[in-house]
């Protein structure tokens, strides 16, 4: 990938983004990258690279005048959530499998090469959905699967928590999920806390959906239980904002689902990261409360809506989100030894990508060394 006006390599020290890190995107000025076997084996300035040996006999694309970036990973897609009341029988693989693949397709066509989807339903069908998720999975190797879990209410909550228990074995010995993302509301944490002491006893990753104000209760669940990513604050005041920044979490944010459901004005993200908060941008995909899947227009939100700077939400959508969905040691920039998933954008300045709201600026995709989406004019050989 040859002379890029801008190439944003998002390079820099190991690990999440936090604070005033979220601003330097690595940007490189007429930039290169050369890529061998899936995998970029070189990045720099054009007249550095193009004189490498190995260069010499490479297929060229050019990029001049254009953005070129690492490719977005949408986190947290709920892609295979079951309704509370669905029946194990109601729940067809070929049209769950179907629906979940279209709109993985086009995701990427706005540019998210790696995703994260989120597959849950009550205890009698968790394992089913589950499997299905892992169906997706096996096709696409830049998939993650959490597992999305509810506390269980109801008088039968013995009978369908010694269910729960069986399905940890399951879900484990058959690696369906690398995460659980468990959704409550802040008057359930004392149900939530017995529950996260039994997903760490069977080694899941964490994360939280708190459907709530951010107080205490959350600020202890994050430290007791090693929470990645926290999802769904509904109000966080400056207060909180300070506390919750010096804690090792990264704090997602979708503005799509703000808008709908939403006031983003009752999130002190400013104060968050301005205190060395870490933060992840995402679509916010539902397909019933919020069916967005482009993470280009969460960007644009984020900088016109929650006070974000456009290189905080690059960063967020790309290097944090990476490790929120845990390949941040093989995705997110552009580095040697990290896979070669870039995108072009028909841009010639980054900061114009929040600026032109509402288009896909996606001119073309190379994920894994394949060119996967060409709409540039140019020639070249995809996979």
């Amino acid at each position: 990938m040859r002379g890029a006006r801008q190439l944003l390599t998002l390079r820099g020290s190991t690990g999440i983004r936090r604070g005033a890190a979220l601003n330097d995107l690595g940007v490189i000025e007429d930039g290169s990258v050369l890529i061998r076997d899936g995998v970029i084996s070189a990045i720099g300035p054009t007249r550095r690279i193009e004189n490498l040996s190995e260069a010499r006999g490479a297929l060229e694309i050019r990029a001049h005048g254009r953005v070129v970036m690492p490719g977005l990973i949408d986190s947290g897609m709920r892609l295979l959530v079951a309704e509370p009341d669905a029946k194990p029988k109601s729940i067809s693989v070929a049209k769950t499998l179907q629906e979940a693949a279209t709109v993985l397709r086009q995701s990427l066509y706005y540019g998210t090469t790696r995703a994260e989807i989120q597959a849950g339903a009550m205890p009698e069908n968790e394992i089913r959905t589950l499997r299905h998720a892992s169906k997706i999975r096996r096709l696409r190797e830049e998939i993650v699967c959490t597992w999305l879990m509810r506390p269980l209410e109801g008088t039968d909550s013995g009978e369908r928590a010694a269910l729960r228990e069986q399905n940890f074995q399951q879900a484990m010995k058959k690696k369906y999920a690398r995460f659980v993302d468990l959704d409550i509301v802040p008057s359930q944490w004392p149900q939530a806390s017995l529950l996260l002491k039994m997903i760490a006893q069977y080694g899941f990753r964490r994360k939280l959906t708190w459907r709530g104000a951010a107080d205490g209760n959350l600020a202890v669940m994050i430290q007791r239980f090693g929470i990645r990513t926290v999802s769904q604050i509904q109000s966080l005041s400056e207060q909180w904002a300070i506390e919750l920044a010096r804690l090792p979490f990264l704090l997602f944010l979708s503005p799509g689902t703000e808008c709908l459901e939403g006031d983003s004005s009752l999130l002190k993200v400013r104060a968050f990261i301005s205190s060395g908060g870490g933060i992840v941008l995402g679509s916010g995909y539902d397909p019933v409360k919020s069916p967005v899947i482009n993470v280009q227009s969460a960007i644009a939100l984020a900088v016109f809506r929650m006070g974000l700077t456009p290189e905080e939400a690059i960063s967020a959508a790309t290097i944090n989100a990476a490790y929120s969905a845990g390949c941040g040691s093989s995705a997110g920039s552009l580095e040697i030894g990290k896979a070669a998933d870039l995108l072009m954008l028909n841009l010639s300045d980054y900061r114009d990508l929040p600026r032109h709201f509402g288009m896909n600026h996606t001119g073309m995709i190379i994920r894994g060394g394949n060119v996967v989406f060409n709409r540039t004019g140019m020639k070249v050989a995809t996979a």
